[in-house]
């Protein structure tokens, strides 16, 4: 007989009262918590671990001048478990209705806010769906609820990775982003065997836990263990594919498929690229680098996918390549050396960015928020 005590949450809204109070005497409410009817003592960026800088300067001096929480954008936040503090009241959990809400309510509304650096949002997104996550395992919910939160989770985290992918801000730490998202995929993929899901969502994340690893051989050994459900599933295929062309080094197969991933996969994926491009223009260089071989600059960009021929200049010259002109007017050509000093480093950096249609979907995050990383929400809020 089994004994198993399961905790169910009996809190209906997104953050706890007993929560919102002790937060208001704290001084820890986020500024897209606030009441409308109510300003800010000043609009600093919020320290998780304590008030934003503005009101510690304000307690510093013994002025208590708290900020109310509206209820309906109070979002219950992240804490770390600590010795003598009851973290499974039913009355602080929320049960999975109230957590998708939730979900929906920080992409929908607050993630697609631009009103406030969007390493402001992403850090306050980032720890209101910890806190979900952890409410789902206080409460073990294991079912079909939990397959779509964490779902919308992990694209969350990959929309992050790409967001961020040039000129990201000091306070952004890829690979706690990185590791949150592989935290999430592990679960996601353990659930799905344990409710022996086989919904359309699923070819997506097995598709993204291969791009994820793809010289790993435990990785590539489940993937083609499940080959054969997947038969029908090109998003799983292709990614099973470019995880070859990865370990092979056939550059021509990889850039070839990416082009062919969803929005967010191709967006992942595309961090292999700078890995390929260096074996590629060093097969290049070993195949065509003879004095009286020359090759168009336009077939490197396009065999590449190099976002424009400038770029393409500056990475052939910057790898020890010359670059000539031919009799047409405007037309380019490339003289590859064997003896460029490219071919024996290692530590060499070439360009990272491609030029894909694909990927162009991401410049609308409203799009990206309704068609990919949440397109459920619409029915909890």
């Amino acid at each position: 007989m089994n004994n198993e005590i399961f905790i169910v949450g009996i809190c209906q809204n997104m953050c706890p009262e007993a929560e919102i109070r002790e937060r208001e005497k704290a001084g820890l409410i986020h500024v897209f918590e606030k009441s409308d009817d109510q300003k800010l003592p000043n609009s600093g960026r919020e320290n998780e671990r304590g008030s934003m800088r503005g009101q510690n300067r304000r307690y510093q001096r013994g002025i208590r001048e708290l900020i109310k929480a509206d209820k309906n954008r109070a979002v219950k936040s992240y804490t770390r478990p600590a010795a003598g503090v009851n973290k499974s009241k039913p009355s602080d959990l929320r049960p999975p209705p109230v957590l998708m809400k939730t979900v929906a309510y920080l992409c929908k509304e607050v993630l697609i806010r631009t009103d406030q650096p969007f390493i402001e949002v992403y850090d306050f997104v980032f720890d209101r769906l910890r806190a979900v996550r952890q409410d789902m395992v206080i409460q073990r919910i294991s079912n079909e609820s939990a397959l779509v939160l964490l779902e919308a989770i992990i694209k969350f985290h990959l929309y992050a990775e790409y967001r961020f992918r040039s000129n990201a801000p000091p306070s952004y730490d890829p690979c706690i982003n990185q590791k949150h998202l592989k935290d999430c995929l592990k679960t996601l993929l353990s659930t799905y065997e344990l409710n022996n899901y086989r919904g359309s969502s699923r070819p997506f994340f097995e598709a993204l836990y291969c791009l994820g690893s793809p010289e790993s051989y435990e990785v590539i050994s489940r993937a083609f263990q499940i080959r054969n459900e997947m038969k029908e599933a090109t998003v799983f295929l292709n990614a099973l594919d470019i995880c070859l062309s990865i370990q092979n080094r056939n550059f021509y197969q990889f850039f070839q498929l990416l082009d062919e991933l969803p929005p967010l996969l191709a967006a992942y994926t595309a961090q292999r690229v700078p890995f390929m491009r260096k074996h590629a223009l060093k097969a290049m260089m070993i195949t065509y680098g003879v004095q009286t071989c020359k090759v168009p600059l336009e077939w490197v960009e396009d065999m590449l996918c190099y976002p424009n021929a400038v770029r393409t200049e500056k990475d052939l010259i910057r790898i020890g390549s010359q670059i000539i002109f031919g009799e047409e007017k405007g037309e380019k050509f490339v003289k590859f050396s064997k003896s460029s000093s490219f071919l024996k480093e290692d530590t060499a950096s070439v360009d990272n960015d491609v030029k894909f249609t694909v990927m162009a979907g991401l410049n609308n995050l409203e799009v990206v928020v309704t068609e990919q990383i949440c397109p459920w929400g619409h029915q909890y809020l």
